[in-house]
């Protein structure tokens, strides 16, 4: 396992359990003091611990950073079921933003305030986490800042020339496809509002009143639109230059960046089994899917070998294939097939233990009664057909466990093992 992030260690000094506790303890100059002073110290480079486990970063969106989405509590939460949701059933370790370490050290004497509520809003997430046990999943590293002012540099830098060359048709396409307000203020200025899925939540813009002079509204939503895309590619840019950084895979959720990185990267399998999920335990509670994958960690090691294997296999003839069209392949031709399969052999192995069961008792019934019509004894002819019914039982019984055992070694039993204890 990778050091614990140090942020837990002084929730757990000062015995910290809920937001509004550590809302009071910021209040408490030794509190903050301990506070910046363990948040300069996690800036010292730290080094990469070797793990031999499948590991990603996770993309704006997911990577509870609060950048690029919704700060409010409830879609916090949203956002850790999410990013769980898509790697539980094939990732050892997520990679997350450290979004505080840099606040806190480097930020603090500019505006405590400020600081102190980016702190809180982590603190939630660290503790919901914890509440889940995905803490132990969950890695917290720096991402490099989303820089706007040279996009053009750092975008290159990255490799992501080809998203930058389609910036005009992009833009085009999403300018069709989107919903616009556009609000006039008094001193000139113009608001707008664009709506499209692509960016996962309404956006806004304000343009100043020196740049829409006379320009028609659709140019105005233009320009607005513009803006938009370039601060989306800024972040996607971070996320891309992070995974680099660390030689991890990227998984990208937000629209925008999906279908960017669609235009420049070819799938790998770590891109594939994120996009691949397990429709039949959607709605179930992170915190019961993470149990399942501790309840069932041996068939769980199974499953992720089989779907690596697979995986690998169709990348080296699937082309250029996007990798959710893969993951749907893989869904359909292996997990359902195989879940099907399993079903079907354990409901005619129960079938025919049900059935012979009844038969083992209908031949002991007859074996006593045909022992008392021969004038046996009441004892002799009740254990003769007591043996009988056992003899009979027995052989389905002893068939069936052994068809249970050589299901369990079947590559994709946690699937259905899943699929049991969503049931419940």
């Amino acid at each position: 396992m990778s050091e614990r992030y140090w942020l837990y260690d002084w929730l757990d000094e000062f015995h910290i359990q809920n937001v509004d506790t550590a809302r009071l303890l910021l209040k408490n100059p030794a509190a903050v003091d301990e506070l910046r002073s363990r948040a300069s110290a996690a800036r010292l480079p730290l080094p990469e611990a070797r793990f031999a486990g499948e590991k990603i970063l996770a993309g704006r969106g997911i990577d509870l950073s609060g950048r690029l989405d919704c700060d409010h509590p409830d879609c916090r939460r949203r956002q850790i079921e999410t990013l769980f949701s898509r790697v539980w059933h094939y990732f050892d370790r997520i990679v997350v933003e450290d979004a505080v370490t840099h606040e806190v050290s480097a930020h603090w004497e500019e505006g405590p305030s400020q600081v102190a509520e980016w702190v809180l809003s982590h603190v939630s997430v660290l503790l919901v986490l914890r509440e889940l046990g995905a803490d132990r999943l969950v890695e917290f590293r720096e991402k490099p800042p989303a820089c706007e002012v040279h996009l053009r540099q750092h975008a290159l830098e990255a490799g992501l020339a080809g998203v930058l060359d389609s910036l005009e048709v992009l833009t085009d396409a999403l300018q069709a496809e989107s919903t616009f307000a556009v609000t006039p203020h008094a001193n000139g200025s113009v608001s707008v509002r664009i709506d499209h899925p692509a960016f996962e939540h309404t956006q806004w813009r304000t343009l100043d009143a020196s740049v829409t002079r006379n320009l028609p509204s659709r140019e105005v939503q233009r320009l607005a639109l513009t803006a938009v895309i370039k601060t989306f590619v800024a972040h996607l840019t971070a996320d891309v230059s992070a995974a680099q950084r660390y030689h991890l895979p990227l998984g990208a959720v937000v629209g925008l960046h999906r279908r960017l990185l669609e235009r420049s990267d070819t799938p790998g399998v770590a891109d594939v089994a994120f996009s691949l999920s397990l429709p039949v335990v959607e709605g179930i509670p992170v915190r019961t899917l993470l149990a399942i994958r501790e309840q069932e960690q041996e068939h769980f090691a199974k499953f992720q070998q089989a779907l690596r294997k697979a995986i690998t296999e169709m990348l080296k003839i699937a082309g250029s294939e996007k990798a959710d069209v893969l993951a749907g392949e893989i869904q359909r031709d292996l997990i359902d097939a195989s879940i099907n399969q399993i079903r079907g052999r354990l409901a005619a192995s129960q079938r025919a233990l049900t059935k012979k069961a009844g038969l083992g008792i209908f031949l002991g019934g007859l074996a006593t009664t045909c022992g008392l019509l021969c004038g046996a004894q009441a004892p002799m002819a009740i254990s003769t057909g007591v043996a009988t019914a056992i003899a009979v039982t027995s052989s389905a019984a002893t068939s069936h466990v052994d068809q249970t055992r050589e299901i369990e070694q079947s590559e994709m039993y946690f699937a259905w093992r899943a699929i049991q204890h969503a049931k419940h």
